[in-house]
């Protein structure tokens, strides 16, 4: 009678265990395309509220299937752990009772309930999309829009990683004296103009000068013009790019870079275009445009086709000095068309350089020229992204005075992976804490 109560319940388990790894086998079948759709809207660059409803559902629910696919997977590890020990029949009859009775009409329940949830959101996001798509919808630029001048008030972390930037750009950092004394040595005399701060007459000498250094630095097994000719997209323009999460300071960093007077310096066209989440080629070229020198003896107009905007953007390149061109925030719709828009860069003057800031890798890998690697800009280290959120949060005000508010914060800093967006955002609202605190002294 055992033997047949063992057998009734190892068949029954057997038939439970199928069609709850099917179960699981279709959730996890779906999550790809749910991942995918989220990311569809997300870079759709569509205005839509009902829309973005919809995304937040989606996104929602995807969680919840992928942490209880995670909750399946510990309960199957912690099971397995128990039984280690048992002997085979043990573990079969432990596994029947335990799993067919707990954890199979819990769990497949669950399933089936955030399966139903996933397919009708994404039909759901599937149609709304497809009804943009056949409606035409203009694409439009969500994401705020930046520009040179730094906005932070304080800049606190990054002068390494400014510096490491400024000398992959060919830049010269610390070294004027040896440089100098080089120059001497070549019989060249140092004149008055070459230290002049704003003439143009440096750039030109800089621009001639310093070429070859920036030449000399090109990582292992790209050496020279034979690693430039290798690029994705130009020839005498080198691409850089600085990949890191929304909010790790990609955008300040860059206007750090642009604003230092050793890079002005240095370039002899200083060009900032936000591309965001719309990469309109048309605009961009524009903009390039406005900020190159003209040609004197040719009228331009700014409402031409694509093709004379390229054109007078490729002429305008040819003649100019070098030029450093920040092109900040690309999205992944951008790597389409990324080899057309470069088309007329490539006739900048050799050393010029375009540095590149995205939050996502695919986008840093594609642009990127093979004589530079993607830069990852990592969070700000412990010590000095506390003191930045403890200055976000207290202010002036010693944080001591709130010890409740002050493990609060150290708590709550360990875990913002050093982004000095979430220091300020969540440190303001530890600041409306402790600002409420203030009339209640503590005893």
């Amino acid at each position: 009678m055992e033997a047949l109560q063992w057998f009734l319940l190892a068949r029954t388990n057997l038939l439970e265990e199928t069609q709850l790894t099917n179960e699981l086998d279709r959730l996890r079948a779906t999550l790809p395309k749910a991942r995918m759709l989220i990311f569809r809207s997300e870079w759709g660059m569509f205005k839509d509220r009902e829309l973005a409803k919809l995304l937040s559902h989606l996104k929602d629910t995807t969680y919840d299937a992928e942490d209880l696919l995670r909750v399946v997977d510990d309960q199957a590890l912690r099971q397995r752990i128990e039984d280690v020990d048992r002997n085979q029949a043990g573990q079969l009859l432990s596994y029947s009772l335990n799993i067919a009775k707990s954890l199979f009409h819990r769990t497949k329940t669950r399933i089936q309930e955030t399966q139903d949830k996933l397919d009708k959101v994404v039909a759901e996001i599937e149609g709304a999309l497809n009804l943009m798509e056949k409606m035409r919808v203009e694409p439009s630029q969500i994401m705020p829009e930046t520009s040179s001048v730094i906005s932070a008030p304080e800049i606190v972390g990054r002068d390494n990683e400014r510096d490491a930037l400024i000398e992959r750009l060919g830049v010269t950092i610390g070294r004027e004296a040896q440089r100098d004394q080089v120059i001497k040595q070549l019989g060249v005399p140092l004149t008055g103009g070459r230290r002049s701060a704003g003439s143009n007459g440096k750039r030109a000498a800089m621009s001639n000068g310093v070429a070859s250094t920036s030449r000399a630095k090109q990582p292992k097994g790209n050496s020279g013009r034979a690693g430039l000719t290798e690029t994705n997209c130009t020839n005498n323009v080198s691409v850089m790019s600085i990949v890191g999460i929304g909010g790790v300071g990609k955008t300040t960093l860059a206007q750090f870079i642009y604003n230092d007077l050793r890079v002005e310096h240095h370039f002899g066209v200083m060009i900032w275009v936000c591309v965001s989440d719309f990469f309109d080629r048309r605009r961009i070229t524009k903009e390039i445009i406005e900020s190159v020198p003209p040609i004197p003896w040719k009228k331009f107009n700014p409402s031409c086709s694509l093709n004379d905007l390229q054109i007078e953007l490729m002429e305008r390149l040819k003649i100019c000095q070098k030029f450093l061109l920040v092109l900040d925030d690309i999205w992944p719709n951008a790597n389409a068309d990324w080899e057309a828009f470069c088309a007329p860069l490539r006739y900048g003057r050799e050393g010029s350089m375009i540095l590149v800031t995205t939050r996502c890798p695919v986008v840093a890998n594609r642009v990127t020229t093979r004589n530079c690697e993607p830069i990852q800009l990592q969070g700000l280290p412990t010590d000095i992204f506390w003191n930045f959120f403890r200055k976000c949060a207290f202010g002036t005000n010693d944080p001591e005075s709130y010890p409740h508010l002050q493990d609060i914060g150290q708590r709550i800093s360990a875990r913002l992976w050093g982004s000095p967006l979430a220091a300020k955002t969540l440190g303001r609202l530890l600041e409306s804490g402790r600002t409420a605190l203030e009339g209640s002294p503590e005893e």
